[in-house]
């Protein structure tokens, strides 16, 4: 039997805010029944990002996450297969594996002792010849599966039978993502940093869409203190060519200096690169052996992309978000600025609870040296001890805080600014809207979100369930 995990859904008689995304009303961030909601209508039926597959490398490693409520093994098995298998035995329900990762042969259960290979296959059943005589089927009784897709290394995955393939889901928002990831190879450098804030998941990943107009007041003290220089161009330009790229034009003729932009589905993004024009392609915080690796390996439409970029900062609908940003080493004078590559996930644990998984992501074939002085300026940013990361925590606690009365949640949440039409662009894709304060980006994300909460949510069928004689759970 089918399980549909969408039960008595109808359609929401809450008003949540305009369809176009433009306002949106304060019960969508703090209302508990809002969140209820949001599990079958935006999480149950999308894909969710588990780790990164440089985590898992060799056959036997896993590491344990979560795709919303549920914990799962995100496992390499046996003939280097990726697979992601409720954390959760057959038998009796007991949790699998405890540890936040390592390396096995089999899981076995602590309670009665099923084993299972890395694959999820039922292997043992202690006293299965006594306790079933007439015998056990082991190959209906393995870990219950998700689907799974790597894009780039990335690992996603989904319960959800019934989901589109992942890159369809993206649509023109995986070439964003391919200017990050596919123009060297990356891997994590460490397990993720997780924390819990007291903020709503939406406040993290709207900021992510890219928000520039917060940072001069946000971020004043950080940038101040030098761990960032992103409106000193000429700082930029001067790092380039001490890196041996020649100025060819003090001027972007593009135009396409700093931008936003959008993609179908609810995806948006923050583009900034060095108003010059160089001899070469140039990517900034990078090594000099890796400029010419990526200009020689990757395609011209992705060297373009990624060509002259100081910040991409971007959320894929609903709650995956990744930034490539230049941040300075204050002190360090071997790597005074490098590239730093954070993915992260906005988990939702309440309407005003949010876990943070955040994964620094570093070139493979960057030297070591260079990989420490990307994490140091990690840590001192985006990491939850950064600079960054308590400012917008700061904010986005206090708005929790403050609108969780009647009076509060009646309110809406205003993103009108800038309602123009995109510009066309030979390079870039989806819709782009020159300039840096914008709220078109923030509409996107809202539009799809308002749209997909209001409707009545399609079924959700669970993978690993017969779709006949549907019964809801």
């Amino acid at each position: 039997m089918a399980k549909n995990v969408n039960r008595n859904l109808e359609v929401f008689d809450m008003r949540l805010g305009a369809q176009d995304g433009s306002l949106i009303n304060r019960h969508a961030y703090f209302d508990e029944s809002v969140f209820e909601r949001e599990l079958g209508a935006i999480f149950n039926p999308s894909w969710q990002f588990v780790g990164h597959e440089s985590e898992i490398s060799q056959p036997g490693e896993y590491v344990t996450r979560k795709i919303m409520r549920d914990e799962v093994i995100v496992a390499r098995s046996e003939n280097g297969e990726i697979h992601v298998m409720l954390n959760s035995c057959r038998h009796r329900g007991v949790k699998l594996c405890s540890a936040d990762g390592g390396k096995a042969t089999n899981f076995q259960c602590a309670y009665h002792g099923w084993t299972y290979a890395t694959d999820g296959r039922l292997r043992g059943v202690p006293e299965s010849p006594t306790l079933h005589p007439s015998g056990i089927d082991r190959s209906k009784l393995g870990l219950h599966k998700a689907r799974v897709e790597v894009f780039n290394g990335l690992i996603f995955a989904t319960f959800n039978n019934d989901a589109a393939p992942l890159l369809d889901v993206f649509g023109d928002m995986s070439w964003y993502l391919d200017t990050v990831f596919k123009k060297t190879e990356y891997e994590a450098y460490g397990p993720p940093v997780r924390f819990i804030g007291d903020f709503n998941w939406k406040s993290g990943a709207e900021n992510w869409c890219g928000d520039p107009y917060h940072g001069d007041v946000t971020h004043h003290t950080g940038y101040v203190a030098g761990v960032s220089y992103l409106d000193d161009m000429q700082k930029h330009v001067t790092d380039m060519q001490a890196m041996g790229a020649v100025v060819t034009n003090e001027q972007d003729a593009s135009g396409e200096t700093v931008f936003v932009f959008t993609a179908d589905g609810g995806h948006a993004g923050l583009h900034f690169r060095i108003p010059a024009e160089f001899d070469r392609p140039v990517f900034p915080g990078l090594e000099k052996h890796l400029w010419t690796e990526i200009e020689q390996n990757a395609s011209p439409d992705l060297v373009a992309g990624a060509d002259r970029r100081i910040v991409c900062v971007s959320t894929t609908f609903p709650n995956f978000s990744v930034v490539e940003q230049l941040i300075t080493n204050v002190g360090d004078d071997e790597f005074p600025a490098v590239s730093v590559v954070n993915v992260r996930v906005w988990l939702p644990l309440s309407a005003t609870q949010t876990e943070v998984w955040s994964w620094l992501i570093v070139p493979k074939r960057a030297t070591p040296a260079w990989k420490r002085a990307s994490q140091r300026a990690f840590a001192r940013t985006f990491n939850v001890g950064g600079v960054f990361e308590v400012d917008d925590s700061h904010n986005w606690n206090t708005t929790a805080q403050a609108n969780r009365g009647s009076v509060g949640m009646a309110l809406d949440n205003n993103y009108t600014a800038l309602p123009e039409e995109p510009t066309p662009s030979s390079v870039f894709r989806g819709k782009v809207y020159r300039g840096p304060l914008h709220d078109v980006n923030f509409r996107s994300l809202y539009s799809t979100w308002v749209e997909r909460m209001e409707a009545k949510p399609e079924p959700v069928t669970l993978v690993g369930f017969k779709t006949e004689g549907a019964c809801e759970l």
